[in-house]
Parts: C-alpha cells; sequence; structure tokens
C-alpha cells in the first residue's frame, strides 16, 4: 500500500505533475476506502481488493501541491484547467462513497467545477454532488448541510461561506483550487478533513497565477511563515453603524466615554442611526438624561448617549457573507420562485442584461435588472457560453493622508520614489459584455450596451510616484514607460499582497484600463474593491523597509518566470478588467529593476 508522509508533507510542499497527482490521491483513496470495511464502491465490481490500515491518532492530512511542470522542465502552460483537475479528483472520490469539498474562491467557480463534476459521474451519483455559496436561501444552506452530515451527499464545491461555524460531519478529502489567500483560511479549509481517527487528504491545485506560482517555488513561505494580524478599518462608517448598533443594545453608548473605542466618527454615524430610528438619543446632564430627537442642539457640543431599544440583537439581522446591507432577489421567471439573492454592490457587474448566471449547475440568462426594487428575472437556457462584462474604471484621488520617500544615500529627494496612501473614487462604466466559448474560452461575440448605469464609490489606494529620472532610464534602456508596462506591474503588485498581509488577492484592484483623460494613468495605483475600504492597502507598504521588500518580491517573480510575453503565472491577472490584455512584461520587469535600486 502506498502511503503519503505528513511528516514530510509538513517540512516541505511535494511537488509533482499532474499525472502524479493523480496517481497519488487514486492510491490514498484507495487506502481510505480500506479503512471501513462496509463501506463499498457504488458500482458494486467484484473482485475489488481490500486493504487494511491500522487507525492513527489524529493528525493534520498531508497537503499535495499539483504543478503543471518540473522544477527544471521549461513550461508550455499547456495544462488542463485547474476546474476541470477539481471535477476529475473529486468525482473519483464520490465513485468511492468518500465524503469531500472542493473550495474555490467565487460563486461561479462552484457552479462550474460542480457541472463538470456531474458530466463525469454516473446518472445515479449526479445528486450525491452539490455546490454550497454565499446567497443561497437559509432553506436551501440548511437543506445542503444536513445532506452532508447524513452521508447522502459525498461531494460539495464550495466557496469560503463553507470555511468555518458550521458542522458537517468528518470529511475524507479537501481539494483545494487554488491558494485561498492567507495560510489561516488555508489551515482552516484543509482542517475540514481528518477530524475522525483515519487518514485524510488535502490537495492544493495551483493556479497559473503569480501569487500560486510564488508559493509553488517557494514552498516555505506557506509552511514556516507565521499567522499575521487580520486588518480591519474601524473608521469605516458602513461598517462602524454595524458595530454601533449592536454595542447600543447591549448597554448604552457614551458619546465622550465612548470615542476612544469607536473613533472620532463614532458621534457622527450615532447621530445618523438615531435620525434613521436604529438608535435612540438621549441627552445627559447633571439632574439626569432626557429623551431628545437626534436634530435637537446639534449646534452645541452638549454630551449624548445612545441606546438601541430592539427587541432582538440587529447583529442577528447583520448578513456575514455580503457587505452591503441591500440585496437582489435571483428570481426564475417561469416560476416565480426566488432561487438566491446577491450582495447590491455585486448586482450590476454579473447580473447586467444577457449575462448567463449558474445557479446549482444550471444556466440561467438575466431578462431584467432593477435595482431599485431589488429583483433580478432570469430564464432558464442551456447554453454552451459564458459572460463577461466589458466595463471602464476611472479613479480619481481625493487626497493624501500619508506619503514618504523611498530614495538611496545618493539620491536626491526630488529624485526619489514617493509613495502615498489616501481617498479615491471610483466610477465604473459599462458599456457592453463578451460572449465566450464554454469549451475553449474563445470570443464568440461582443455585445454593445449603452443604457446601464454607472457605479461610482469612494475607498481607499496606495499610489506610487515615479519620478521623471526614473523614466528617463527606462527610456534609455530600451524599455518602454507605457500605460501597458504600468498595467503589468499592477497586476504583479496586487496579486503578491497576499504574501506581505492578511488579505486575498481579489480585494484589491489596479487601473487596468487607462485612457488619456484619466487622471491617474501615469501612477501606479491599487485600489480596495469594498466602498470606504477596510484599511488594506495602507498595509502594504506601511514602511520603507516593506517597500524595498515588496519591490524586490516583485522583480524577482518576473525575472523567474521564462515566458517571454507574459503569462498567468507571472503577470497576468484573473479579474483583469481588460482581460489581460494590453500588458508589457519585458518593460515591466525594467521598470521593478529600476524601482528597486533607486530605493536602495
Amino acid at each position: 500500500m502506498r502511503r503519503i508522509s505528513s511528516t514530510t508533507a509538513r517540512a516541505a510542499m511535494s511537488i509533482r505533475s499532474i499525472r502524479s497527482i493523480r496517481s497519488t490521491a487514486s492510491s490514498v483513496i484507495r487506502s481510505s476506502s480500506s479503512n471501513n470495511n462496509n463501506r463499498k464502491p457504488l458500482d458494486g465490481k467484484a473482485g475489488r481488493r481490500q486493504l487494511t490500515q491500522r487507525r492513527r491518532k489524529r493528525r493534520r492530512p498531508p497537503l499535495l501541491v499539483e504543478r503543471s511542470k518540473n522544477l527544471d522542465e521549461k513550461p508550455t502552460f499547456a495544462r488542463r484547467s485547474p476546474y476541470t483537475e477539481a471535477a476529475c479528483l473529486l468525482a473519483e472520490l464520490v465513485r468511492h462513497r468518500l465524503r469531500a469539498i472542493v473550495f474555490v474562491k467565487a460563486r461561479h467557480v462552484a457552479e462550474l467545477v460542480l457541472r463538470r463534476t456531474r458530466e463525469r459521474l454516473p446518472r445515479q451519483l449526479r445528486p450525491c454532488v452539490a455546490s454550497y455559496r454565499s446567497g443561497y436561501l437559509a432553506s436551501q444552506r440548511r437543506e445542503l448541510e444536513a445532506g452532508m452530515a447524513s452521508g447522502s451527499l459525498y461531494g460539495m464545491v464550495a466557496t469560503n461561506a463553507l470555511e468555518l461555524g458550521i458542522d458537517i460531519g468528518s470529511l475524507d478529502a479537501t481539494l483545494h483550487v487554488g491558494f485561498p489567500g492567507t495560510k489561516s483560511s488555508f489551515l482552516q479549509q484543509a482542517g475540514r478533513a481528518g477530524r475522525g481517527t483515519r487518514d485524510a487528504v488535502s490537495v492544493l491545485i495551483a493556479m497559473d497565477c503569480p501569487l500560486d506560482q510564488f508559493l509553488v517555488h517557494h514552498p516555505e513561505r506557506l509552511f514556516r511563515r507565521s499567522f499575521r494580524s487580520a486588518v480591519a478599518d474601524p473608521e469605516n462608517a458602513q461598517q462602524l453603524s454595524h458595530h454601533l448598533a449592536a454595542a447600543a443594545w447591549e448597554r448604552p453608548l457614551d458619546e465622550n466615554k465612548d470615542l476612544l473605542y469607536f473613533g472620532p466618527k463614532f458621534p457622527r454615524v450615532a447621530r445618523i442611526l438615531a435620525a434613521r430610528g436604529q438608535l435612540r438619543a438621549f441627552q445627559e446632564s447633571g439632574s439626569g438624561s432626557s429623551n431628545c430627537s437626534s436634530s435637537e442642539n446639534d449646534g452645541n457640543r452638549l454630551r449624548y448617549s445612545f441606546r438601541c431599544e430592539a427587541d432582538a440583537s440587529p447583529a442577528r439581522l447583520m448578513g456575514i457573507r455580503d457587505v452591503s446591507e441591500e440585496s437582489v432577489r435571483l428570481i426564475d421567471k417561469r416560476s416565480g420562485h426566488v432561487l438566491e439573492t446577491m450582495d447590491a454592490d455585486a448586482a450590476p457587474f454579473k447580473l447586467y442584461d444577457g449575462a448567463v448566471y449558474m445557479h446549482q449547475g444550471k444556466t440561467y440568462i438575466v431578462q431584467m435588472l432593477d435595482m431599485e426594487s431589488g429583483v433580478c428575472l432570469m430564464a432558464c437556457e442551456d447554453v454552451s457560453y459564458y459572460t463577461e462584462p466589458r466595463h471602464h474604471t476611472r479613479v480619481a484621488v481625493l487626497g493624501a493622508d500619508r506619503c514618504y520617500s523611498l530614495h538611496g544615500a545618493d539620491k536626491k529627494q526630488e529624485d526619489s520614489i514617493v509613495v502615498a496612501t489616501g481617498g479615491v473614487n471610483v466610477a465604473h462604466r459599462f458599456y457592453g459584455y463578451i460572449r465566450r466559448s464554454s469549451r475553449d474560452s474563445k470570443i464568440l461575440e461582443r455585445v454593445d450596451m449603452n443604457h446601464l448605469q454607472p457605479v461610482e464609490y469612494t475607498t481607499k489606494a496606495v499610489w506610487i510616484h515615479l519620478p521623471q529620472n526614473l523614466v528617463q532610464e527606462l527610456w534609455r534602456k530600451g524599455f518602454a514607460y507605457s500605460d501597458e508596462t504600468l498595467h503589468a506591474v499592477e497586476h504583479v503588485l496586487v496579486s503578491l499582497c497576499p504574501l506581505v498581509i492578511t488579505c486575498d488577492a481579489l480585494d484589491l484592484q489596479g487601473q487596468c484600463t487607462r485612457r488619456e483623460n484619466d487622471p491617474c494613468r501615469k501612477l501606479l495605483l491599487l485600489y480596495e474593491r469594498q466602498k470606504g475600504g477596510i484599511g488594506v492597502v495602507s498595509q502594504v507598504l506601511k514602511t520603507v523597509k516593506d517597500a524595498r521588500t515588496f519591490f524586490r518580491m516583485a522583480r524577482d517573480h518576473v525575472d523567474n518566470c521564462p515566458c517571454e510575453k507574459g503569462c498567468p503565472a507571472c503577470i497576468h491577472h484573473p479579474r483583469c478588467l481588460d482581460h489581460n490584455a494590453n500588458l508589457d512584461k519585458r518593460s515591466a520587469a525594467g521598470l521593478l529593476d529600476i524601482m528597486v535600486r533607486l530605493s536602495e
């Protein structure tokens, strides 16, 4: 019997080819199946060899990393999709009645892997696999959780909505399509398997993206790095309003005393909540407290306390899966049933007219989106394509909260790189979508639309101003200081951010579509995708030392990739708003090299 050494896995990450991973995973599957003699494969083939294995004490499941190439071979990137690899492995596990979860990063990926898994299973086993993600109705989620706990479901394709906090019983395997972004999330997901006395396996299928490829070449960054502190912005008004309502329900909040805990925005946000009726404001005086409206005495500096007199705690009414307070209901146009809900902030990017949306493996075409009523009508149709939105993003700096210069001992102040953080205004303007083939992702049609409403919000960003001497040196060395160069550098910086702070690469975005009249066109700029920001970007380049280390890491990663014009492993990004077009790897590598030298 072949067994994977967990001791070796803990010391270093095993790097194997796709074929080797499949062979190894299959042997683990057969080994795990033999641990329970009462669990026979559903196909019922006679003469199957039964393997026995001594029960062991609970331990962390071994971790395997699948790569598309050997370390000493030149990559061709002619690999099968990681989503297909996950579907093949999950189907094999389900055939042997082994319970497993596939963790993916996005809703539509969960539906895609589910569909491909069912295509590889016999008809009688297809109902034994389902998807689990945010957006599903509470009744649907409870039904799926009960199915996994009872054993009627053998496989689940889930987002991080199933990462923790929900008991679905013991699992035999976890599959991870791409590194989830943080070490804590990765171990939380892997810890879903092996909770009993039997062995379990966790397989990390590395994506062709800069972050995953960096970890494949530097596995010690995953296994030896310490846990990082979580990042949050207590001054985000949207988050602060939720905290104040929940805290005021437990005990009254004093406008002066509690300023220390909730920050300088506390009085203003609390009065806004009082004006909405979510809190009651009481004027504090020497003789006691008296009830008053939120608008009363707004011009003076009287002391107020705030209470929440709701029957139930506001914390129970706050969604943990969506950021926005509002949601959109997705309704089947034919049956009138509510399929699921979606965060109102994300709806315009995914539910535009003609968009293809997947729910439990079925494809739906969006017929109409009404943001005012919070309703989206969809029709179930079997189509062989998927859609991607086309839009331009314009970013404008509102002001800098903090800035510093990066310059060597022999450099002048005016010749230094300037790093700044502050607020920005982000405006997304939609002008259509692309239809791509589900088989090979080739573009089938470009559809133009001019009636879509723009989406604007303010958030936090970090930007890098490059001095004129750097630009001149770039030109002298035969490189281009162009939109394509800055675009590629931003992709690398965004992708590697999870290595230096606690965040997901999808939390940040760069200026993918630059136009002549964009005010920040010549800046390297990373902004947070969440309204108001959560403080992630302020931690990326917090000090001069952090900036120098980050620039060197980005330069080395691009230099170590053997491709010539750029690929998913170095400068491509899965959420590029320009679909990874207009990128210049050669000049990006030159720019990063000069940035490293000027900052040291």
